[in-house]
């Protein structure tokens, strides 16, 4: 095999597009992964450092409260020796501040928290914010000399409390510490988030936020120091923040690591797909110049491709395709007006009569059978026959032998129907089998048969493999078409019986619910019968009796089968299965159409009915039919709790509330079948009907 030159390697749009591909399914990816383990390492640190702010600022809270308590226990009279207060001064009833220490300048007023604190031998702390520094004092009464009581004040300076060296910050290194009052104004703080920012933080208990200086994004963790009960003084809130740049130093290295492992791949990638992509590209081209001319309707060329691998196999089928082919298209011509047929045709008639007129032609037999078993009786079958000198197909019945049966199931691709055995009778009509090369290909339902479709070959032109193999496909296509048309047939029997199997699995809820929504479906439709409604209606009305009470499986059976009056929460869990059965068949297309009949059939003409109150006419026609049926079902059938009422009196209920409750057309209707003698076929297991259809009506 030629290998392509490298300068016309990338000249083709399949070698453009596979080069792409490795490259795009080589690079998605390492760039996905390592776009995810970026964001989850960002993510994971960024919380860790949210947490350890947390955390910090609470043991640097702690240790402001130490500091605050040690100065509280060194403010006495000699607390001018220990050098831990910038100026200490005493307070005297009616006198001016005597200094002791320093000069303390003016003294804050003390509010009523505070003064009562002191009298029970308190220290007090008071903060007065400042643009430059905050003034902090520790005021406590003490006794003088002559037992007058004093009040000495201490002043300590921000450096006392709250340095910037590192090695006398409350801080851990490398954070940065802001000291907020109740207020929200700073104590500390630089750098100072926004003032607004600052003031959503008080009294927010811990927690971490963000917040911007220039350019650069920082992360903040933050706690309430609270001061009230040890120093009467509101709370203070701690900041530490932390540069984003600093939490995400680590993945410097990362984001370098990651783009050569990028570069990598690619110059990796690149070069296996060049090698790969040109060993590739002649036989794929050979396989295109094959296609484009079975493509044209030459079947006659080969491809010639010796590269030993699964091109070279790929070749090899294509070639048994091709002839495979040429030998399908003949047939496939002759089928396709026997395919028109079964397209257009509504019935299994005419599509037999055409295969039998067209099969014929197809394998150059001189006779063909069709023999089908009666759907609604197995053992009868009836058998059509197809013969070169008929003109028209000839028909008659026959009852197969159970050997018969038997040797058509254990023969399930072909029989032959040889001079050696007995004539079978479906090719009885065919004379004796020494004159005809006789080929049966039974067509089965699972490993029972239900027909035959049998070909008749003069002695003298056997079948070929080829026709054989022929054959079989025309049966299976029979086989088909005939199964589409019973299928049909079956399947609108198993919808109707699906549909009431399931309102007997709602009904059997209950022992007393058994039966009811058949026998409200069969009220329904005489009614609808009666209105004259189109079949449509009638196909609905069925459809929606059936399920009407389908919401009832998401009701307790106490509450169905309770034999005294429901609770008021009792009737409120009950009301909810209309809205129930709507929401269970939602998913179903098929039944949408019904689904107003399932969520309205409690609905009442005057608007009390339940789960929307409609009124009037905005109660579908169908609707109103079933409400009464489901009444007349629940009055006439026997509860838990008391004996069904007469027919008569049941009618005498639905005639009252006529034209203000119930339909007035349909409840005449309903008394029309009655007055005629119609009743309700009961089921056969002998149900009672539900309590819950009694709630739009019983008295």
């Amino acid at each position: 095999m030629r290998l392509l030159s490298p300068a016309s390697f990338l000249q083709t749009r399949v070698a453009r597009r596979v080069l792409g591909l490795f490259v795009v399914c080589a690079l998605v990816p390492v760039v996905a992964l390592a776009a995810i383990a970026y964001r989850q390492v960002t993510s994971e640190l960024e919380n860790q450092a949210r947490q350890r702010l947390r955390d910090e600022s609470k043991a640097t809270g702690a240790i402001l409260f130490d500091r605050i308590a040690g100065l509280a226990d060194a403010l006495n009279i000699e607390g001018r020796r220990t050098g831990r207060f910038t100026s200490l001064a005493l307070e005297r009833p009616g006198r001016p501040i005597e200094p002791l220490l320093g000069e303390i300048g003016p003294i804050p007023p003390l509010d009523s928290k505070q003064l009562l604190h002191l009298a029970h031998d308190g220290v007090a702390l008071v903060a007065v914010p400042s643009a430059d520094s905050a003034r902090i004092f520790l005021v406590r009464d003490v006794a003088g000399p002559d037992g007058v009581t004093l009040r000495l004040w201490g002043a300590v300076s921000g450096e006392t409390m709250w340095s910037r060296r590192a090695d006398r910050s409350p801080a851990p290194p490398g954070m940065q510490l802001c000291l907020l009052t109740a207020t929200g104004e700073p104590l500390s703080c630089s750098p100072r988030p926004a003032a607004a920012e600052l003031g959503r933080l008080v009294g927010r208990g811990t927690g971490t936020f963000t917040w911007q200086q220039g350019n650069e994004r920082h992360l903040a963790g933050y706690w309430n120091l609270f001061l009230g009960r040890p120093f009467a003084a509101p709370p203070w809130t701690v900041i530490l923040s932390l540069p984003e740049s600093s939490v995400l130093a680590p993945l410097a290295s990362f984001r370098r690591t990651f783009a050569l492992a990028v570069a990598l791949a690619l110059v990796v990638v690149f070069v296996l797909s060049h090698v790969q992509i040109r060993r590739s590209l002649t036989p794929l081209q050979e396989l295109d110049v094959a296609t484009r001319r079975i493509a044209r309707g030459d079947f006659a060329g080969t491809v010639d491709v010796r590269s030993g691998d699964e091109f070279a196999a790929l070749a090899g089928s294509f070639n048994q395709m091709s002839g495979a082919l040429h030998r399908q298209f003949a047939t496939l011509a002759a089928l396709h007006e026997i395919d028109r047929a079964a397209l257009s045709a509504e019935a299994a008639e005419p599509v037999l009569h055409t295969f039998l007129a067209r099969a014929r032609l197809i394998l150059g037999c001189d006779a063909v059978v069709v023999a089908l078993a009666d759907p609604d009786d197995a053992t009868r079958w009836s058998v059509t026959v197809q013969a070169a000198a008929e003109a028209t197909p000839a028909e008659h019945q026959i009852r197969p032998s159970p050997e018969e049966l038997a040797e058509l199931a254990a023969s399930p691709d072909e029989l032959r129907a040889d001079s050696a055995q007995p004539t079978r009778s479906y090719l009885a009509s065919l004379g004796s089998s020494r004159d005809r090369a006789l080929v049966a290909l039974p067509l089965l339902k699972g490993r029972k048969p239900y027909g035959v479709l049998a070909f008749g070959w003069t002695r003298s032109s056997e079948p070929s493999p080829a026709e054989r193999r022929q054959a079989r496909q025309l049966a299976d296509q029979l086989a088909l078409v005939l199964s589409n048309a019973f299928h049909v047939r079956e399947l609108d029997r198993l919808s109707w019986g699906a549909l009431t199997a399931l309102a007997r699995t709602i009904d059997a809820v209950s022992p007393w619910t058994a039966g009811h929504s058949e026998r409200v479906t069969r009220v329904a439709l005489e009614i609808g019968r009666r209105l004259e409604l189109p079949s449509d209606d009638l196909t609905l009305i069925h459809r929606g009796g059936l399920l009407h009470d389908i919401g009832k499986v998401g009701v307790p059976v106490a509450i169905l089968d309770k034999p005294a009056r429901l609770t008021d929460e009792e009737m409120r869990i009950v009301q909810q299965h209309p809205a129930m059965g709507a929401r269970i068949l939602m998913p179903i297309r098929a039944f949408r159409d019904a689904i107003p009949l399932v969520l309205h059939h409690h609905e009442q003409l005057d608007g009390t009915g339940y789960p929307d109150g409609l009124r009037g006419e905005a109660i579908p026609l169908a609707v109103r039919i079933l409400t009464v049926a489901d009444i007349y079902d629940a009055l006439v059938s026997d509860r838990p709790y008391r004996e069904g009422w007469p027919s008569e009196r049941a009618l005498m209920l639905l005639q009252e509330g006529a034209g203000t409750k119930f339909d007035s057309r349909a409840v005449t209707a309903l008394a029309d079948a009655l007055a005629t003698g119609w009743t309700v076929e009961q089921p056969n297991d002998g149900a009672v009907a539900p309590r819950l259809s009694e709630l739009a009506a019983a008295p």
